[in-house]
């Protein structure tokens, strides 16, 4: 249960860091 917990929390913090580096590249687009 904590292994599959901490993968939960992995797999979030990829998501959110995926959609930052996304926002930011086309912030630079646009600049």
């Amino acid at each position: 249960m904590k292994k599959r917990k901490s993968y939960q929390k992995w797999s979030w913090i990829f998501m959110v860091l995926f959609i930052t580096l996304s926002i930011y590249d086309i912030r630079f687009g646009l600049l």
